[in-house]
């Protein structure tokens, strides 16, 4: 059965070429439809790349037909869907979803993980879990950093402390904060009041990203739905190679219809590395997170390994 696909040759970008073939739904090339779930298998042919894209909308049975399956360029579906091209050297098995579908594409094993969390955890962007405390080391706690001796009655003023997010991302928090690897993401939890949290997953590009993937995926954001009610900032980030979107709503827990969190989902997007976060608090005042979120700097090989600290301290 012949098929026009979303784009023809004249329509692509080189943002995966080399990368092989792949086996997508027609739902993704023929309609256009977002990366859903992207998963990386045994190779089964010539040039297969082992990579498998759908859209996660295929109604029940669609995948049985194998005339709704195409054996496509990787880099067809890298410039219908450019982030992609972020997961495309992980190795045989591994495996990405959006969870809502409005989501970004994360880890399978994590998003099961926070749909297997216990009942009245958050569920929302970024797939962040109670505010209700989190064990690990401490941070923030250097010269300027309060001692948590805030009154019951409000929030005093915190000095703000920086704080590597990996080895190329920076940021500045008021006052001091725990932090904890899961599932790949850094979690940051306020030691002090008012509770807040941070949720920070940060994305490498392939060989350190091609010229124009920012400025595509600014563009994907910006066509997806958005959290309804949401406040959206669209501004420029700090230089020419940056941009910066988030999202200020309030996220109520299941089960719950008055008490909710108050959560800034942002995007930070540069060609080399691409930067979700979500801030949360049990208060409606955007403006610690908005500080926080725009204080964040990319500063190539100057920050720490949270996955292998003992490498930092050995150079």
């Amino acid at each position: 059965m012949s098929k026009t696909f979303r784009l023809n040759a004249d329509d692509l970008q080189p943002l995966a070429e080399g990368r092989g073939k792949c086996i997508a739904t027609s739902l993704v090339t023929v309609d256009g439809q977002a990366v859903g779930h992207m998963s990386r298998e045994a190779v089964a042919f010539p040039d297969d790349s082992g990579w498998r894209f759908t859209a996660g909308t295929e109604a029940e049975g669609y995948g049985d037909d194998p005339d709704n399956w195409d054996v496509v360029d990787v880099n067809l579906i890298a410039n219908i869907d450019v982030e992609i091209t972020m997961f495309l050297d992980e190795p045989e098995g591994s495996a990405f979803v959006r969870w809502p579908l409005t989501a970004a594409l994360r880890p399978v094993a994590e998003v099961q993980a926070a749909a297997a969390a216990e009942a009245g955890a958050a569920v929302g962007p970024g797939g962040h879990d109670t505010l209700d405390g989190a064990a690990g080391g401490s941070l923030g706690m250097g010269a300027g950093g309060t001692d948590g001796d805030e009154s019951a009655d409000g929030e005093r003023p915190q000095a703000l402390q920086r704080q590597a997010l990996d080895r190329d991302w920076w940021i500045d928090l008021p006052g001091a904060y725990t932090g904890f690897l899961s599932n790949g993401a850094l979690h940051l939890v306020s030691v002090n009041r008012p509770p807040r949290r941070i949720w920070v997953d940060i994305r490498k590009a392939a060989e350190g990203g091609k010229p124009g993937i920012a400025a595509l995926m600014t563009k994907d954001i910006r066509m997806a739905a958005k959290p309804s009610g949401a406040v959206e900032y669209d501004e420029p980030g700090t230089d020419a190679d940056e941009h910066r979107i988030a999202y200020w709503f309030e996220e109520h827990r299941e089960g719950e219809s008055t008490r909710g969190y108050w959560t800034l989902y942002t995007y930070t997007i540069r060609d080399a590395s691409f930067v979700q976060a979500a801030f949360l608090s049990t208060a409606p005042d955007p403006d610690w997170a908005l500080a926080a979120w725009r204080s964040m700097r990319y500063e190539p090989g100057t920050g720490q390994d949270w996955e292998n600290p003992e490498a930092d301290s050995d150079e």
